[in-house]
């Protein structure tokens, strides 16, 4: 007899009105990489799910130099950020760039 087991095979992609209230319920206990790009946070459009993991008690290190098609060292630097953070999720905010 098999054993029972869940296979997820690639990132979970959550996308929907109000998701930002609800994102923290997604993700494990820590700190969270949010991985954005300049302009979208300096328009504030990450704000509301920023402030819905905060209240949720996650810690943000924040990578927003993410530019169009991302170079190796930019994809480079934001894991070194993950990694010197301690984080134990990643969140993608933004266009396929981000993501």
């Amino acid at each position: 007899m098999a054993t029972e087991f869940t296979f997820h095979y690639g990132p979970r992609v959550i996308a929907g009105a109000g998701i930002a209230a609800r994102l923290a319920e997604h993700l494990p206990a820590g700190p969270a990489l949010f991985v954005t790009d300049a302009s979208l946070l300096g328009m504030g459009l990450p704000r509301a799910c920023l402030a819905a993991l905060r209240k949720a008690g996650h810690d943000m290190v924040i990578f927003d130099r993410v530019e169009a098609d991302p170079s190796a060292a930019t994809v480079l630097a934001c894991a070194e950020a993950g990694r010197a953070g301690g984080v134990t999720s990643v969140v993608g905010f933004g266009g396929g760039s981000p993501m």
